[in-house]
């Protein structure tokens, strides 16, 4: 039932396609994603001097895997901060209302 929401989509990463199968909703953020990449490829052909374009796509996903990883790392802190922040809210205003 599942396979019926699917439709089909070319993914162009690198300037090679990649046939995908992919849920209409996500066509928006897989746009994005790929758009992300494409401008990490490019940035990574302006900055080493390789000619394989397999190297360029490489480079770029791993620059966007550390990146997130990075950002994996760094959210637990960043959730507790605003965790504490949004209790110490709560408290005043359960102060205010009693």
């Amino acid at each position: 039932m599942e396979d019926q929401s699917l439709i089909s989509y070319t993914a162009n990463i690198g300037g090679r396609q990649y046939p995908l199968k992919i849920k209409s909703s996500e066509k928006k953020i897989i746009d994005q994603t790929i758009a992300d990449i494409n401008d990490r490829v490019a940035k990574m052909k302006a900055s080493y001097a390789s000619k394989d374009v397999q190297d360029w796509v490489a480079m770029a996903f791993l620059s966007l895997a550390y990146d997130l990883n990075k950002s994996k790392a760094q959210s637990p802190v960043e959730n507790t901060s605003l965790i504490s922040d949004l209790e110490k809210i709560e408290s005043k205003l359960d102060t205010l209302l009693d």
